[in-house]
């Protein structure tokens, strides 16, 4: 792998603003970094502790699905964070990820992106980025122990293409060969310089507005799911000021999700 595409901890540094809080480890390869950031925080890993690997064997997505994680090909990072509130808040820290996320990639690169409730970017109609929160509570309490932050952004098309399964759904920022030295490394920190501008008051919801700004869904005709089955049809009207998803069936209920999933209605479907 030539030099201006490998993973640097001098060049991530060079671009944080803020290089006190972070302690950056660079793996070639692991099973998750979301799997090894937990194993870190058990054993007391300090918050700030920044794990990013060159390629997952078991990359972790929602709902127990997997997230393809090619070598060389995109960013697979997870960020340990104790933040001061209860579980049930833990969401927060999901959007503000998708925020940063978005931000960043539009600070660097000409590409416009989407929100798709909760957790996914989108460019082109397509998923380029996929965020997985795990909290920990304390035991008997709605307390949080520590919370780790899954990131994974597909910054170059694989060689070979995207597998056959996700060939229709996932993008890339850049096509094969075609991405700027040293890119990796310096949206790596510019996620983090965007997530970092709003943690440290997260519980204000600043960037409310323009989550929803960026949202894909408003407006749309999605089918709800719950433990992975479609268990109702309904149209998206907004998100709430908890970062809910709030929807109306066609009875006229409304009612907001928190949690869950939402796929987006084909044209064709039911037709």
């Amino acid at each position: 792998m030539k030099s201006s595409t490998k993973l640097s901890e001098k060049i991530i540094l060079k671009n944080l603003d803020n290089k006190d809080f972070f302690k950056i480890m660079i793996l070639d390869t692991t099973s998750s970094t979301n799997t090894e950031a937990k194993k870190i925080a058990e054993n007391d890993g300090s918050e700030g502790t920044l794990i990013i690997a060159d390629t997952q064997t078991s990359g972790k997505g929602r709902m127990g699905r997997s997230f393809s994680s090619p070598q060389g090909c995109g960013i697979y990072m997870s960020l340990i964070l104790k933040p001061d509130f209860a579980a049930e808040r833990a969401l927060l820290i999901t959007t503000l990820a998708a925020t940063a996320v978005s931000k960043a990639i539009e600070n660097l690169t000409d590409k416009k992106t989407g929100i798709k409730w909760v957790n996914d970017i989108y460019i082109d109609n397509k998923k380029v980025c996929g965020i997985l929160t795990e909290a920990v509570s304390k035991a008997h309490s709605n307390e949080l122990k520590f919370v780790v932050l899954g990131i994974g952004i597909n910054v170059t098309k694989p060689q070979k293409g995207f597998p056959e399964e996700l060939k229709d759904i996932a993008c890339s920022i850049f096509k094969h060969g075609k991405t700027p030295d040293h890119f990796r490394n310096k949206l790596i920190a510019e996620v983090l310089n965007e997530f970092m501008k709003e943690y440290p008051n997260l519980l204000n919801c600043s960037f409310l507005d323009y989550y929803r700004e960026k949202s894909i869904l408003t407006g749309k005709r999605v089918n709800i799911l719950k433990c992975n089955e479609i268990c109702g049809e309904a149209t998206v009207l907004d998100i709430d000021d908890n970062f809910g998803l709030t929807v109306r069936y066609d009875d006229g209920k409304i009612e907001t999700i928190n949690s869950g999933e939402v796929s987006v209605k084909k044209k064709d479907e039911n037709e």
